[in-house]
């Protein structure tokens, strides 16, 4: 979906495809980081919903907040918001998280 258009290639890494995956997780971890410090936290704000950018860095910030917002409620309204806090906390030491 995503493609530069370049003629010649640009620097490892330096591709739509590498920058909307990037985007997409510093996005999900971002969302993740803040369900840590709150269980209650619920709406990501509008300053975190929405990037710019790289067309398709912009895109996989959104695309990975909102998809982690919609499946961490979905989680808490499944199992409730003390079992998803916990499971939640186990991240903290994941290479993701950054405090």
């Amino acid at each position: 979906m995503w493609t530069s258009g370049r003629a010649t290639p640009g620097p490892p890494g330096d591709n739509d495809l590498q920058r909307y995956v990037d985007a997409y997780e510093r996005g999900w971890w971002t969302v993740v980081q803040e369900y840590v410090k709150s269980i209650d936290y619920y709406r990501p704000p509008l300053d975190l919903r929405t990037s710019s950018g790289w067309p398709a860095a912009t895109y996989g910030w959104e695309r990975g907040v909102g998809d982690a917002s919609i499946r961490i409620k979905r989680l808490i309204d499944a199992f409730g918001k003390q079992k998803v806090s916990a499971y939640l906390s186990e991240f903290k030491d994941s290479v993701w998280f950054e405090p």
